[in-house]
């Protein structure tokens, strides 16, 4: 028994909303819809383009929803940086996150950092996982 709800597998949001792409995988392959600027690429470009101020925003707002709706327990994980600087700064803004809500949800910062290939490294993937591992 739980006595609370659980949420093992939430992503950092951007300010960009990607909830268009879900009914179009009803007609379309992940591939198609990334090859047209969507897909988790097209968060990567958002959290870079972003403040850490206007992912905070966003990010409190949807925890402020999770503990409305009885979660009391959040892994969030960072992944749409993929590189240093994003992917501190989205864990910097889950950790102020978790700090000011400690007493209502017990959010758990995870680093994602090989979420996607940056485009950056299009064609050097390799080199993009010894980065990752180092």
């Amino acid at each position: 028994m739980t006595p609370a709800f659980v949420d093992p597998h939430t992503h950092i949001f951007p300010p960009k909303d990607r909830a268009n792409e879900f009914s179009q995988r009803a007609v379309k392959t992940y591939e198609q819809i990334a090859a047209e600027g969507g897909g988790i690429l097209s968060s990567v470009k958002a959290c870079r383009e972003s403040t850490e101020e206007e992912l905070y925003a966003v990010n409190e707002r949807n925890v402020k929803r999770f503990i409305e709706l009885g979660t009391l327990t959040l892994e969030m994980k960072s992944g749409y940086g993929l590189d240093l600087e994003n992917e501190l700064r989205q864990l910097r803004v889950i950790n102020k996150l978790k700090k000011k809500y400690a007493k209502q949800i017990e959010i758990i910062p995870t680093f994602m950092g090989a979420h996607a290939y940056p485009p950056e490294f299009k064609g050097r993937e390799d080199e993009y996982i010894e980065l990752i591992r180092e």
